[in-house]
């Protein structure tokens, strides 16, 4: 097949360079195989708004959610939080792991038991799990 070597080339023109990725501007001496190690990954997480701040460009709110005593712990690896466009408050990976002050305010329905399983459980304070597994046999 004559000029079939040539049939995916990519078109004339100016090459553009790509940004470093964020890992090598965030943890330069990071080895691949580190990088790569889930238990480094582990061993490095961010959990405090002092940590994640030194990534990303944390909002006012943001900074408010990390100061609320009852906050759930917030554990984000270094991978996962090189995903995030550190200056769009909006991205979506963001949205996921960092929390907001507005996300710490109670409301009514949180606290009622939106399945009604105190009502119908037999014994009070019982939880029943359902486990469904789906397989191919």
């Amino acid at each position: 097949m004559k000029g079939a070597e040539n049939e995916f080339e990519e078109p004339p023109g100016e090459e553009v360079e790509e940004p470093p990725p964020r890992r090598t501007t965030l943890w330069p001496d990071v080895s691949d195989q580190q990088w790569n190690d889930w238990r480094w990954q582990l061993s490095h997480r961010l959990n405090t708004a002092e940590d994640i701040e030194k990534v990303l460009h944390l909002t006012d709110s943001e900074r408010k959610a990390f100061q609320k005593q009852d906050l759930f712990r917030v554990d984000v690896t270094p991978y996962y939080i090189s995903l995030i466009d550190p200056e769009d408050p909006n991205d979506p990976v963001r949205k996921q792991i960092i929390p907001s002050s507005e996300e710490m305010d109670s409301f009514t329905a949180m606290m009622e038991d939106s399945l009604a399983e105190d009502r119908h459980s037999p014994v009070p304070g019982l939880v029943t799990v359902i486990l469904i597994e789906f397989s191919c046999w």
